[in-house]
């Protein structure tokens, strides 16, 4: 999906989805969702995040963001802006795999 410039797509569907299913769960249980490295390259992420937390009407504070920490290596300014602007939002974010790579 990477490859071929689907992530994109791909990912905004999904998370709508999941989103909707989500908040049919139990209040405490929590929705995790992995995004690629190359999501935190797009300025659109946190407005797609935003428009998938409105549709469904889930709480920001049961989504949980997990990424992998090379997805903080090639830009690590514009990481972290869309990783602040997703944080604003309330979601929580994690990193999956930690150790495993470049740490």
């Amino acid at each position: 999906a990477e490859d071929n410039g689907l992530i994109g797509p791909m990912t905004e569907r999904l998370l709508r989805r999941a989103c909707r299913a989500a908040t049919a769960w139990p209040d405490g249980v929590a929705l995790a969702c992995n995004i690629s490295p190359l999501q935190l390259r797009d300025r659109g992420l946190p407005g797609i995040v935003r428009a998938a937390l409105a549709d469904s009407r889930l709480s920001p504070g049961r989504l949980e963001i997990e990424l992998t920490e090379s997805a903080l290596l090639d830009d690590f300014g514009l990481a972290r802006e869309i990783l602040g602007e997703l944080k604003a939002l309330g979601v929580r974010l994690a990193l999956d795999d930690f150790g495993t790579g470049y740490s």
